[in-house]
């Protein structure tokens, strides 16, 4: 691909992540692929400059305009580094103004991305095909089988803001926010996140979602709700609920394949209020809050709503600066204080078949002012 000039217009979300990041809600997650070898940082450099041209939504920097951010080609240099331990505020100077940065430890090599360039599932795309390419120069015997990008030529639907294509206008919907149970504890200083990985047998979890009917990402909340009301007798008396944010990929619903933003939260709402609850009784609760979220209608309405405020014509008129504070204090009043807590399904990571033999495991990481369970599988 050649380094033709491009801008895009940052999408619906990335506005947000952008305006409201800082030192203490980075916006960032890392996505990790462990291989069998420690990795060569040479060969690892020379895999990133082969892939990046290919992914044009990546290849870019933020800046401002008047009245919006926007994304233009950035040219620089993208260097490997070696993995921080520490997921802080996106510091994009340091990076030659990229949103992410690739990094290597040991046998992991390390996608950091700030959401405002893409989700979990478009920064996925980007690693396999940066890993797949490490792979080939370390003269590993893989074929890509359709399911790696810079085998592919690239197509404008990778590039394309997807809230924007697939709003209609005809139906809004809001959302009828309540304040959530605050979870107590001490923050850990310097913004630092302390990451408990644990791994199970994919099947058999399968297998105790199936015995109560529930898909994996239901079993897993009601599991993750049950675990908080047993060890918060606290909030067992409180007035304010266990709320549980969700994001759900929406390129199923909407038939999308964009490497940027296209995902929005749904909300799991437990009652305390003195209430007694047990797994099954949470199952129970929980279900028909997911049967009448995960479905294209209600997520229709949900992006109408944002993208209606986004086209309002009153705050399109806004200067970007006055935006970026209203952005600000409307996080700050609202939306840290309408969750308990985050989980979030990457699902499976989808390699060709040869690369199941190079690739032993996967990380992914949020960082964040609240408790976070992240999930990512591979090799069951």
């Amino acid at each position: 691909m050649d380094n033709h000039e491009y801008w895009m217009k940052i999408d619906n979300a990335g506005k947000v992540f952008h305006a409201v990041s800082n030192n203490s809600r980075s916006s960032t997650f890392r996505l990790s692929m462990y291989v069998n070898e420690d990795v060569d940082k040479s060969t690892l450099q020379t895999a990133l400059n082969i892939v990046l041209p290919r992914f044009e939504s990546f290849k870019v920097k933020i800046k401002n305009g008047l009245f919006w951010n926007y994304f233009t080609t950035n040219n620089n240099p993208c260097l490997i580094e070696l993995e921080s331990s520490h997921i802080g505020q996106y510091a994009m100077k340091k990076s030659n103004q990229y949103c992410f940065r690739v990094m290597y430890y040991g046998k992991r090599i390390t996608l950091e991305t700030f959401h405002a360039i893409s989700d979990g599932t478009g920064a996925g795309e980007f690693l396999k095909s940066i890993v797949y390419e490490y792979l080939k120069l370390r003269g590993k015997s893989i074929e890509s089988e359709g399911k790696i990008l810079i085998d592919k030529p690239s197509n404008l639907h990778e590039n394309s803001d997807s809230f924007l294509i697939s709003s209609d206008q005809t139906n809004k919907k809001g959302d009828n926010e309540i304040l959530a149970y605050s979870l107590p504890g001490d923050l850990y200083p310097n913004n630092w996140s302390s990451f408990v990985k644990a791994s199970v047998d994919l099947e058999k979890i399968k297998a105790l979602a199936k015995e109560k009917d529930c898909t994996l990402t239901m079993y897993i909340t009601a599991l993750y709700l049950y675990s908080l009301y047993i060890s918060e007798p606290d909030a067992r008396g409180s007035k304010k609920p266990f709320i549980l944010s969700i994001p759900v990929n929406l390129r199923k619903y909407f038939n999308s394949n964009t490497l940027r933003n296209f995902s929005l939260f749904i909300k799991v709402v437990l009652p305390l209020n003195g209430k007694t609850w047990d797994l099954d009784s949470i199952i129970e609760e929980i279900r028909p809050q997911f049967n009448e979220q995960l479905n294209k209608d209600f997520l229709q309405r949900r992006i109408n709503y944002y993208v209606a405020f986004e086209k309002n014509f009153a705050i399109r008129m806004l200067p970007l600066f006055i935006k970026n504070l209203a952005f600000k204090l409307i996080y700050f009043l609202q939306s840290n204080r309408i969750t308990t807590t985050y989980i979030s399904n990457l699902g499976s990571v989808n390699l060709p078949s040869s690369m199941y033999n190079e690739v032993k495991d996967v990380d992914f990481v949020n960082a964040g002012e609240k408790l976070y369970m992240t999930m990512a599988s591979i090799n069951n």
